[in-house]
């Protein structure tokens, strides 16, 4: 049986993604219709598709989540950290995915960074990644649960890498 949390996060997930092709490969904003608005900014966009600057835990709850920076130079460690929703089994390992969209020499999904933690016996995470891509991106911390439809448990925000001091 699905749990209510997963398909949550995996519908939000979906939608932010589709929504966001639709926007990126829309005419240009001249020859849209002037009675919609569109965010103006990358920012404003990820945060309309749901990535935040601050982690959206809404499918991660009762979980917490915390990136101690919106904005970091490339190649300065930063940390992501919180609780793990009590569904969540100690040793479960989590990974840091970012999402490259159509226009930014990506395909629209979730590419794994190969930076992991492990869920601790209190449920405690703590990842610290070391980002080299510039530009403000979203990302995904969570896993990937098992059986014959695997579901994306966690929680997406969104961070800005510059260019390195």
């Amino acid at each position: 049986m699905r749990r209510p949390r997963a398909l949550l996060t995996r519908a939000a997930l979906a939608g932010a993604l589709g929504v966001l092709f639709a926007t990126v490969l829309a005419p240009s904003p001249v020859l849209a219709s002037t009675s919609v608005k569109h965010p103006r900014t990358i920012s404003a966009q990820l945060t309309a598709f749901g990535f935040p600057k601050i982690p959206n835990t809404i499918a991660w709850a009762p979980g917490t989540a915390y990136v101690s920076t919106s904005t970091a130079p490339a190649g300065t460690e930063f940390t992501i950290g919180g609780v793990a929703p009590a569904s969540t089994k100690p040793g479960t390992v989590l990974t840091l995915r970012r999402v490259r969209f159509p226009g930014a020499n990506g395909s629209g999904v979730m590419r794994d960074l190969g930076v992991t933690a492990t869920v601790a016996k209190n449920r405690t995470f703590m990842l610290l990644p070391t980002l080299s891509l510039v530009g403000t991106w979203a990302y995904a911390v969570g896993y990937e649960t098992e059986g014959d439809s695997p579901e994306f448990i966690g929680f997406q925000f969104q961070l800005t890498t510059t260019k390195a001091l």
